[in-house]
């Protein structure tokens, strides 16, 4: 965990905690172990109630539980992830902010007609405008709105996933890089038993 990380982006405490000597995560986790340092801390004008927020951080990254989380409840276990390539994660932020622009896909004028529905159809008028382009018509399908070749078909964790029926087909899977889904006509017992090889193998269930 990076220094931060666990005390966010105020210069000012930024500036205070240099003076007091702390530059990184390992210091301050160091410092607020000692009464000493952190009386020196709260007489340079850090507050207990902030003192003790970083404490509850350091502790839930040491223990992989989040922050604030009632006492006697179960914590929040942290998904397992990916093992990314730069690209492969590159092209996944890329397919994020191409998502977020892509317009709605609509039927040629399926304003007309509540029975047409809204799905996408692709225009085959001879004369029609949706299908020749005229700007004021909405968009059509096209290459230019696809997301990058290397994150078709993953899973937006980045993990490429594969579609098993029983624990046997978990054998092969490689846990860093593919994730698996139970088919849905699957029985209450053999998810079990997958479930329990999954653990075993450290291989994640997207839908478990």
């Amino acid at each position: 965990m990076k220094l931060s990380e666990i005390v966010g982006e105020d210069g000012e405490i930024t500036e205070k905690l240099s003076a007091a000597g702390i530059t990184d995560a390992d210091s301050l986790r160091a410092s607020l172990d000692s009464e000493e340092k952190k009386e020196t801390l709260r007489k340079s004008g850090i507050a207990d109630e902030t003192l003790t927020e970083w404490e509850e951080k350091i502790k839930a990254e040491g223990t992989g539980q989040e922050t604030g989380k009632p006492e006697g409840k179960e914590g929040y276990t942290v998904k397992k992830k990916p093992v990314l390539a730069p690209e492969l994660r590159k092209a996944l932020e890329l397919r994020k902010e191409i998502d977020a622009r892509r317009p709605e896909f609509l039927r040629a004028e399926c304003y007309k007609a509540d029975r047409l529905g809204h799905k996408w159809r692709r225009p085959r008028g001879g004369q029609g405008k949706m299908r020749v382009g005229v700007y004021y018509r909405p968009k059509s399908v096209s290459a230019g709105y696809g997301s990058p070749v290397a994150a078709k078909h993953l899973h937006p964790s980045g993990f490429s996933e594969k579609l098993v029926h029983n624990a046997d087909e978990l054998s092969g899977v490689d846990p860093k890089t593919t994730a698996v889904r139970v088919a849905h006509s699957v029985g209450t017992r053999k998810r079990k038993e997958i479930a329990e090889e999954a653990e075993r193998l450290n291989i994640r269930i997207l839908n478990g």
